[in-house]
């Protein structure tokens, strides 16, 4: 078919997942892990990705939205121990999707949601997390409330949860204020350390832990050099033509880059519409790869293919693919280039880019 572009592939390595949450079981023996795959697990695949946590051991899952937890309540176990988590809060209109589905939990964010949870005759006997604003004015009952209210709650609370600002700076001194304010509730059970916190130390980790971007792999604490995660993703892409270029001729968009020897240059099919943005355009240390050979960028990056030079590299052809995430180049490697955080990065990732799920 004409126009016809080989799609990219991101190849996502369940075990590797798996290990990443096994690494938090082992840091915190004490409490629960549970997994955080909201965003279709950070665009990687939900549920997939659930399904492996769930053999795991993990039972305990949180989305952004109540259309997230039905479809793996749908895909998962109709296990009683399970529960899958909605961070968007209790609304009426979604009242029916909670009488459908034991296994879904609300987060009550505001005094107006606790109120329609506990005045509902088929819901308050069910659980429910609280969510406690403790500084990051984003969501969750100001203390106030949170005090005015406690006193008359009477449904089973699954945990008090809150969320941490920044416990992934290096001198994090609100952290610290932050878990002091979540940890003077006394008689319920805890939950504030997300990544990074859970990293922080015994005293972070609470009841429950919900780590999210470092079970894919992402460094949640990028000055710490210790925290070791199993990397997850290979994103590849088809070489979709070679030519040479003469010395001083340009490539691409603006002509942002000359040769300065004549070289070859190969077009490959991802671009920004994928999520290579155009700031990696002449990068000087994020490129592509084949095999052990790192191949830099030339030019900028258009909306579906980008320049690599591979003029000292032999026997490469079209349709060889070249990497651009592998063990070589990390998540944690694309975000710095990108001058922005993991979780931007893996959401970035177009539709068309094609996921294949893999166990080894």
């Amino acid at each position: 078919m004409d126009g016809f572009i080989p799609l990219p592939q991101l190849s996502v390595n369940t075990t590797a997942i798996v290990e990443n949450w096994q690494r938090f079981v082992a840091l915190a023996p004490n409490s629960e892990v549970a997994s955080v795959v909201k965003s279709d697990s950070y665009g990687l695949g939900a549920v997939r990705i659930s399904q492996a946590l769930f053999q795991a051991g993990c039972r305990t899952f949180f989305t952004a939205t109540v259309p997230e937890a039905i479809e793996l309540l749908t895909a998962l176990p109709d296990e009683s121990c399970l529960s899958i988590a909605s961070l968007s809060g209790f609304h009426l209109a979604e009242r029916p999707d909670y009488q459908c589905y034991p296994q879904l939990l609300p987060i009550l964010n505001t005094p107006q949601q606790i109120q329609q949870w506990r005045k509902n005759t088929a819901l308050h006997h069910r659980e429910a997390y609280i969510h406690v604003d403790t500084g990051m004015n984003r969501l969750g009952l100001r203390f106030e409330e949170w005090s005015a209210m406690h006193p008359d709650i009477n449904f089973p609370v699954r945990a008090v949860m809150s969320h941490l600002a920044n416990a992934d700076e290096a001198d994090s001194e609100f952290a610290e204020q932050q878990r002091e304010r979540l940890f003077a509730i006394q008689n319920f059970p805890l939950s504030l350390a997300n990544s990074a916190g859970s990293f922080l130390g015994e005293h972070f980790h609470g009841d429950l832990l919900r780590p999210g971007v470092a079970l894919y792999g992402g460094n949640p604490i990028p000055h710490r050099t210790d925290i070791a995660l199993s990397q997850c993703l290979t994103l590849e892409a088809r070489i979709l033509q070679i030519r040479t270029v003469a010395a001083d001729e340009s490539i691409g968009y603006g002509q942002s880059y000359r040769c300065h020897r004549e070289s070859r240059i190969a077009t490959v099919g991802i671009g920004y519409n994928d999520g290579l943005p155009r700031v990696l355009g002449n990068h000087p240390n994020f490129c592509g790869w084949w095999g052990q050979y790192a191949l830099p960028i030339r030019g900028r990056i258009s909306m579906d293919s980008l320049a690599l030079d591979i003029t000292d590299i032999p026997n490469i052809t079209p349709d060889a693919r070249v990497s651009f995430l592998n063990q070589s180049q990390t998540l944690d490697d694309l975000a710095k280039a990108c001058n922005t955080i993991p979780h931007e990065v893996l959401t970035n990732f177009g539709g068309r880019i094609r996921r294949v799920h893999s166990r080894n």
